[in-house]
């Protein structure tokens, strides 16, 4: 927003009416009286009233810029000397005497009047002015309006009295008492140097309502010259008119009241329509503001519930690591057919399921440690519609829209496909009579005012992913709380209330956008926004095939196992010496470093990833540095801070807790290779 520079604009206006005066004054001594007035009839600007527009005008000059010091006393001297001469005029002509100061230059004893002593109209304003000049030094004065204004609002009025009534020839109000023969370029320079002083106010409250930059000032400017015009000239016109004999006088009275108060309603309904406009624009941003205020609530209660549940399924995967890296051992011992290998395997398969729930958890803390890719959509969305059929049943119809120029996202193959199969059963389960499943991929550009639907969504490129269904749809209470970790309107035993709030984790950890939309009995409408990436996506590399038939033994090479939880350790270790392999255990970094330094044997390392004292990828630094080449391998559950998984080089290898046994042992065949 543009300042306006006001007590410079006030100086220019000293100069201007400084300059004039001394044309006027200049006129009386060289004897060009027709210079001192504006027509020829009309009343003159006296000597003495030139020289005071001239002192007043050069204190006005003065105040362009904060005063200080010498220049601040010239101020004020020379208000001083404006107020001194215009309080002698005045009362020379209460007293009615002649003191002779007002003729020094213009003399002429043998006239009844002074002929170079302004009048005592002129002569009220002066004082005014004067008082108005010394008070730019002061502060406030009654209530929010500075002394300054006060005189120099008062100066401005007296002036544009004096204006109207040469425009309208009403004599009596520049011709009579305190206001006789006071010259209407009088009255012009005193408009112009109460309208300085205005500006030079050190406060000017006043100007800033005609200068600011707000809306209301704005349209205070756009109708404030209607209301100063229209009256003028309407009641020119009617003057005129009535002077003519064209209207008569009582009509000219019915009609100037009548435009005025047309001119007023006008007025007051364009102020009130300004004022309703702004109250909506309020209230629009207020209900904004607490929209935005309920979505960072909402998001604190998910944190703390995230952090909880994350924290939750890290200690519980230390447990299934051991639940079921024993039980697939377990296996290993029992021949087919043994009474007890049935229900090792159940022990296996109810720990697997637990698997997959704690790593829901994970996702929807966004704790995990998931590998990010340059995805293609278009394939990955036709790959998955085949297995979508059958899951959501004959009752359903499913639509796929792709557009052709799709754009690519960053983020893991799985945990998209875990997003449109949760999004798929959650439309299955709100169609049970059956109906229509929609998914439409395509790209979109957010500008920087996005709707009210997509409240905090930045501005970007975006991969739109919209999955919109015909079922029974949800009412405010619902909406408001559908992604909350562990709420669901299933009835016990047929949901964990996970699946949308691990949808909402996996869209944020990629950087995207959730929202939904729905209404009862108008279905429901979920839009996903992912950051558009324009690189080739990665080649997806298929895993080999995974079971215990394969050749997995080692030939005695040591392993040092680094890890802080005692149960992991002892499995992990139990799995690698039931495999050939010589196993060392160590429940801390600083341990593992000093049977490094004691012991040559140690082929291998593996490390968690998130330990007391020092993390994984430090451990690693350290060791490498007492041992060159060393291989090491990490695994975890998740990283807590994020800064260790970022600290690990880009040929580590990474295994996800709960371990599976099958891939730990061919990642330890293959950095031993």
């Amino acid at each position: 927003m543009v300042q306006t520079d006001t007590p410079r604009l006030a100086g220019w206006l000293g100069v201007i009416v400084a300059g004039l005066g001394s044309i006027v004054a200049g006129a009386w001594l060289v004897g060009a009286e027709r210079l001192t007035r504006l027509l020829p009839g009309l009343a003159s600007m006296k000597f003495n009233t030139a020289v005071a527009f001239v002192t007043a005008g050069l204190a006005l000059f003065v105040s362009r810029r904060k005063p200080s010091g010498l220049m601040l006393r010239m101020r004020d001297g020379l208000a001083t000397a404006v107020l001194l001469l215009a309080t002698v005029s005045l009362l020379e002509d209460a007293a009615g005497f002649r003191s002779g100061l007002d003729e020094l230059v213009v003399a002429d004893p043998a006239s009844a009047t002074a002929p170079g002593r302004m009048s005592a109209g002129t002569a009220l304003c002066f004082v005014l002015s004067g008082v108005g000049l010394l008070a730019l030094r002061r502060g406030r004065g009654l209530g929010k309006v500075a002394l300054a204004e006060l005189f120099g609002m008062s100066v401005g009025v007296l002036s544009l009295s004096v204006l109207m009534a040469y425009l309208y020839d009403v004599e009596d109000l520049y011709a009579v008492d305190l206001f006789s023969s006071i010259a209407i370029h009088t009255a012009a320079l005193f408009a112009l140097l109460s309208v300085g002083i205005l500006l030079a106010s050190p406060h000017h409250s006043f100007v800033r309502l005609v200068t600011g930059e707000t809306p209301a000032v704005s349209f205070g400017k756009r109708i404030l010259l209607a209301v100063v015009l229209v009256p003028i000239v309407v009641g020119y016109l009617v003057h005129e008119a009535s002077d003519s004999g064209i209207i008569p006088l009582g009509f000219s009275v019915a009609l100037i009241v009548t435009l005025t108060i047309v001119t007023l309603t006008l007025v007051v309904y364009a102020v009130a329509a300004r004022m309703d406009r702004l109250e909506i624009e309020r209230q629009e941003a207020r209900a904004l503001a607490d929209r935005m205020a309920e979505a960072m609530a909402q998001a604190r209660r998910m944190e703390l519930v995230a952090r909880f549940a994350g924290g939750l399924a890290h200690d519980f995967n230390n447990i299934l690591s051991v639940i079921i890296g024993q039980g697939q051992l377990a296996l290993l011992d029992l021949e087919e057919g043994h009474e007890a290998r049935s229900a090792v395997e159940e022990v296996e398969r109810a720990g697997l399921r637990a698997q997959e729930l704690t790593r829901q958890l994970l996702l929807m803390s966004r704790r995990e440690i998931s590998p990010n890719k340059v995805l293609d959509l278009r394939a990955l969305v036709e790959e998955l519609a085949v297995v979508l059929r059958p899951l959501l049943g004959e009752t359903i119809e499913l639509h796929v829209h792709v557009a052709s120029d799709l754009g690519h996202v960053r983020g893991s193959r799985v945990n998209m496909e875990r997003v449109l199969t949760n999004l798929a059963v959650n439309a299955r389960d709100a169609m049970p009579s059956g109906g229509r499943l929609e998914i439409e991929l395509k790209n979109a550009r957010v500008d920087a005012r996005p709707s009210e639907r997509h409240v905090g969504l930045e501005p970007g490129d975006f991969v739109v992913i919209t999955v919109s269904d015909s079922g029974t749809g949800m009412d405010a209470a619902t909406r408001d709380r559908v992604f909350e970790p562990f709420f669901s309107t299933k009835a016990p035993g047929q949901g964990t209330g996970l699946g949308l709030s691990t949808v909402h984790s996996i869209v944020q950890q990629a950087g995207g956008y959730l929202s939904v939309d729905s209404e009862l009995g108008r279905g429901t409408r979920f839009e996903i926004f992912l950051p558009c990436i324009r690189a080739p996506a990665d080649v997806e590399q298929t895993a080999g095939v995974h079971g215990l038939d394969v050749q997995l033994f080692g030939r005695g090479e040591t392993v040092l196992v680094v890890e802080d939880e005692a149960d992991v350790r002892r499995m992990a270790c139990a799995v690698l010496r039931r495999y050939g392999y010589r196993p060392i255990e160590a429940e801390d970094p600083l341990e593992a470093l000093e049977l490094l330094a004691t012991r040559d044997e140690v082929d291998l390392v593996l490390s968690d990833v998130v330990m007391p004292k020092m993390s994984g990828p430090e451990f690693a630094e350290k060791a490498r540095a007492v041992r060159a080449g060393l291989v090491v391998l990490f695994m975890s559950g998740y990283d807590a801070s994020g800064e260790a998984a970022a600290r690990l080089r880009s040929d580590d290898v990474l295994l996800n807790k709960p371990l599976d046994t099958v891939r730990l042992l061919r990642e330890v065949q293959a950095a031993l290779a």
